[in-house]
């Protein structure tokens, strides 16, 4: 019980409904948005532990202790992955309204931050030899 509960389980058991919850407090208590939508996180994320809880202690899938334990932590993890894609996304933002009101055009241009925003782009600037020129249209 202490490897399948402990250690396979404890992944994203309670630990993790815990994590759930406390990204909700951690909202409400720093965001700087509308009082209805810091309680609608905190009430929601609370209301997520809770059915993810009751999701992990029903007996869904059973043929394997080991098997269930992994099928069950699916959802968790996905959770986990949109959750960090959110975050990346919302530090780029943030740190590129902070870089553009901070940083001087003469050191970086508004062209070049436009240009540094993506890795897609970024990777495109460093895939084209040097002195060849710009194949992109301007940027607007």
């Amino acid at each position: 019980m202490l490897i399948l509960r402990g250690v396979i389980g404890g992944l994203w058991n309670h630990p993790t409904f815990s994590a759930m919850s406390g990204a909700g407090v951690g909202y409400f208590f720093n965001a700087s948005a509308a009082p209805w939508r810091r309680w609608g996180v905190l009430l929601g994320t609370l209301a997520l532990a809770i059915v993810v809880h009751g999701f992990f202690n029903t007996p869904i899938v059973n043929a394997n202790a080991f098997v269930s334990s992994i099928i069950k932590g699916v959802p968790v993890l996905l959770l986990f992955l949109w959750v960090l894609r959110w975050a990346h996304l919302r530090e780029r933002r943030t740190f590129a309204g902070l870089a553009a009101d901070v940083v001087p055009d003469d050191l970086v241009s508004p062209a070049d931050f436009r240009l540094l925003a993506t890795r897609r782009v970024r990777q495109g600037c460093a895939a084209k030899p040097p002195g060849e020129p710009d194949a992109r249209p301007p940027a607007p």
